[in-house]
C-alpha cells in the first residue's frame, strides 16, 4: 500500500514541470528582412561620317606670242572634274564685241608627262575638235602648225578646232571647250608642261588678217587635297524645360507575420491534491480487499 502511494507522488512529481514547459514554450520567430532587387541599363551612341566630294580645282596660264607678229590675249585654262583621270581644257581670246584684237583659234597644243602617251579627247562647247593627232606633233594640216619661231616647235598632243579656209570660208570661234582622259592623269600631271595655240584670222575687226601662234609653259602644279567633309550640323536647342523624371517607388514592405497563437494551459492539479488523491484511492482499495475477505 505505501508502495503504491509512493509511486503515484513520484510520477506526479516528474510530469508535473514537464507540462509546464511545454505550456511556456515560444514558438519560431520567422525572418522578415526585405529583398531588394538592382536592375542595370546601358546605352551606346554611334556616329556617322560623311562622304568626301571632288575640289574641282583649276589653274589658269597665260599664253604670249613666239613669233614678231601681235597677238590677242590668250588663255588657257586646266580644271578639275568629278571623274578620275579626266580634266577640262578650256581656250579663250577676247570676244568680238570687245572692240580688242582677237583671233579664230584653230590648235591646242600640249605635252605629257612621263608614263602617259595619249589621251581620250572629248569635244565640249563652242569651237568643235575636228581632229587629234599624238606623238611629236607639229602640223595639224591646212596651216596649223607651230613651227617657226624660237623653240615649242613639236607638242605630244594636237587636237584640230574647226575647219581652216578663213573667216569667209570656214567658221571663226574665240573659245573651245574640251576634255582629255588618260588613266592616273590629274592636274599635277602638267606641272611645267608645254602649250600651245595656233591662231588665224587675228586682228582688231574690221581688220582681222593676221595670223599668231601663242606658246607658254605651265607652273608647278600641286595635288589638290580632298575638300573636308562639311561638320555636321548642331542639334537645335529646345527652349521648352525638359519634364522632370518620376521619382523612383520605393518596394513595398514585406507583410509582417501574424503572431503564432499561443495553446490554452492544461490545468494541472496542485501538488496536495494529487497527494490526497493518492491517499483516498490507496484507502479504497484497502478497504475493498477487506471486505473481501469477509466474504
Amino acid at each position: 500500500m505505501k508502495n503504491l502511494i509512493l509511486k503515484s507522488i513520484c510520477i506526479a512529481a516528474i510530469a508535473l514541470p514537464l507540462v509546464g514547459q511545454q505550456a511556456n514554450a515560444a514558438p519560431p520567430k520567422k525572418s522578415t528582412t526585405p529583398t531588394t532587387t538592382t536592375t542595370t541599363t546601358s546605352s551606346s551612341s554611334y556616329t556617322t561620317t560623311n562622304p568626301s566630294v571632288a575640289s574641282g580645282q583649276s589653274v589658269t596660264i597665260d599664253l604670249s606670242t613666239k613669233t614678231e607678229s601681235a597677238a590677242p590675249t590668250t588663255t588657257l585654262t586646266l580644271s578639275e572634274t568629278t571623274t578620275p583621270g579626266t580634266l577640262q581644257i578650256k581656250v579663250s581670246v577676247p570676244s568680238l564685241s570687245s572692240k580688242q584684237m582677237t583671233g579664230d583659234i584653230n590648235g591646242v597644243f600640249f605635252n605629257l608627262p612621263d608614263g602617259i602617251s595619249s589621251v581620250t579627247v572629248h569635244s565640249i562647247s563652242s569651237g568643235p575638235v575636228t581632229n587629234v593627232m599624238t606623238g611629236n606633233v607639229t602640223d595639224l594640216g591646212d596651216g596649223v602648225t607651230m613651227q617657226g619661231g624660237s623653240g615649242y616647235n613639236s607638242f605630244d598632243v594636237g587636237v584640230r578646232i574647226g575647219v581652216s579656209g578663213g573667216i569667209p570660208d570656214g567658221d571663226d570661234y574665240q573659245e573651245t571647250v574640251f576634255e582629255i582622259t588618260a588613266p592616273g592623269l590629274t592636274l599635277s600631271s602638267f606641272s611645267k608642261q608645254d602649250f600651245g595655240t595656233r591662231l588665224k584670222s587675228v586682228g582688231v575687226a574690221p581688220s582681222r588678217n593676221g595670223s599668231s601662234k601663242t606658246v607658254a609653259t605651265a607652273p608647278t602644279i600641286t595635288a589638290s587635297a580632298p575638300a573636308p567633309a562639311p561638320a555636321p550640323a548642331p542639334a537645335p536647342i529646345s527652349l521648352t524645360p525638359s519634364p522632370a523624371p518620376a521619382p523612383a517607388s520605393a518596394p513595398a514592405p514585406a507583410p509582417s507575420p501574424s503572431p503564432a497563437t499561443e495553446p490554452e494551459p492544461v490545468p494541472v492539479p496542485e501538488p496536495i491534491t494529487m497527494v490526497g488523491m493518492g491517499l483516498g484511492l490507496g484507502a479504497l482499495v484497502a478497504r475493498r480487499r477487506h471486505q473481501n475477505k469477509k466474504n
